[in-house]
């Protein structure tokens, strides 16, 4: 028997051998048997034990082999889905360090575009608040435009100069027609639903703090009344 074999297979075509015995040489041999497969390499002088025993050695030995095969395939496949674990666990750790990495490198960017958005104006000088310095916000509407432009530059969408003049033009141009509270209202909406722009087709009609004298509409650009034709 194989080492930690505690079993072995004993079949039904064995009852033609057990029926050429008598009760006491059929006891015999079962014992011839046990202690085979338990490695005691038992011996005999019965010549008719022995005859008896050698088909059922045979197959014994065959059922052993095949036996040991499995048991070493098994190892070989248990060995090459062990090997596939750890390279998978190598490979998702390798992946876990490269995102890291990236979002080391996202909080430094964060960083260096929280330093110059803060402190750059138009002009390129340092002096904070120059970017309103053409334009008539409230304090309430200026924190609320630096929050929209720190929201942009997290979405690595900072505004250029000339994008960021065009901004507060509109911004105030919208003002001027649906009123401060509204247009800071749509840009909290825009910043919460992550939309990358300010969607100005948001504003409902009715949000305007004017309504236009009869054969007058607003322009949304300027904010000026135009004779309808």
């Amino acid at each position: 028997m194989a080492e930690n074999k505690k079993s072995f297979v004993a079949y039904a075509d064995w009852e033609s051998i057990f029926d050429l015995l008598n009760d006491e040489q059929a006891g015999k041999l079962i014992k011839h048997i046990l202690a085979y497969v338990n490695d005691k390499n038992p011996e005999t002088e019965d010549l008719l034990i022995k005859l008896a025993f050698e088909p059922i050695k045979m197959q014994l030995k065959r059922d052993l082999r095949k036996y040991e095969d499995i048991k070493e395939n098994r190892r070989i496949a248990g060995k090459i889905g062990a090997n596939k674990r750890w390279q998978n666990i190598a490979n998702n750790s390798k992946r876990i360090s490269d995102i890291a990495k990236i979002a080391d490198n996202d909080n430094v960017n964060d960083n260096d575009n929280e330093n110059v958005n803060d402190n750059e104006s138009p002009n390129g000088d340092t002096r904070k608040g120059d970017i309103f310095s053409n334009h008539n916000f409230s304090p309430f509407m200026q924190s609320k435009i630096k929050e929209w432009l720190q929201y942009k530059a997290e979405r690595r969408e900072a505004y250029k100069d000339t994008g960021r003049t065009t901004l507060l033009s509109e911004i105030q141009n919208r003002i001027k027609v649906h009123g401060e509270q509204n247009v800071a209202d749509l840009m909290d909406s825009c910043m919460a639903n992550n939309w990358r722009g300010i969607i100005w087709d948001k504003i409902k009609a009715s949000d305007s703090i004017h309504d236009p004298p009869e054969g007058m509409t607003r322009s949304i650009v300027t904010g000026k009344l135009i004779q309808l034709h």
